[in-house]
């Protein structure tokens, strides 16, 4: 659920972000254009990448969280900023920060899925969980646009941040779960070694 609603938040800002830098900025697609064809792939590349890494480091310590959940929630203020700054210069340098903290939890949450995953289950727990991300995220774009006439865009684009904290709290909680699970397949490995 956390990755699920990480991908409503994601799939929001990608849908909504250039309409946004039209409506709230009066920017023409040849000045924000290039900026977010830039922006995002190297934002997107360095967090998940990075947050691969840290992660694999962090997991020896069980303090992976720090990426999952952390940066998750760290993503959800700079986007708000992104979404709220008072021009399209400091929007587009919350939106780098931002986008780059959102993407950290990619690959640790993948490991998750897997790894709690029966032996001979991993591709159909793999299979389900791209599922289930993917029908919940396809929400975000839609949530923008009931929003968009009752609060406007800019408002409405609030639903980035929301589900990217709520995303957060969600991994906190998975992180402690997943843990217990872990010990628990090692103690009954143990058992029957």
């Amino acid at each position: 659920m956390a990755a699920a609603l990480n991908d409503v938040g994601s799939y929001a800002l990608i849908a909504w972000q250039s309409t946004f830098y039209e409506r709230v900025y009066g920017l023409e697609s040849s000045a924000y254009a290039p900026v977010l064809a830039t922006l995002l792939p190297i934002a997107g590349i360095l967090g998940g990448v990075g947050g691969g890494f840290l992660a694999d480091r962090l997991s020896r310590t069980g303090r992976r969280w720090w990426v999952t959940a952390g940066a998750t929630c760290a993503a959800a203020p700079c986007l708000a900023l992104s979404c709220l700054a008072p021009t399209p210069e400091l929007s587009y340098a919350a939106l780098f920060l931002g986008f780059g903290l959102s993407e950290a939890w990619r690959a640790p949450s993948a490991v998750m899925a897997r790894g709690i995953a029966p032996a001979s289950m991993g591709s159909t727990a793999s299979a389900l969980y791209l599922c289930v991300r993917n029908l919940v995220g396809g929400l975000g774009p839609l949530a923008v646009a009931l929003l968009i006439g009752r609060c406007g865009l800019q408002s409405a684009m609030m639903v980035v941040p929301a589900m990217y904290l709520g995303s957060g709290l969600i991994f906190a909680k998975a992180e402690k779960l997943y843990d217990a699970e872990m010990r628990a397949m090692a103690k009954e490995a143990a058992k029957t070694a």
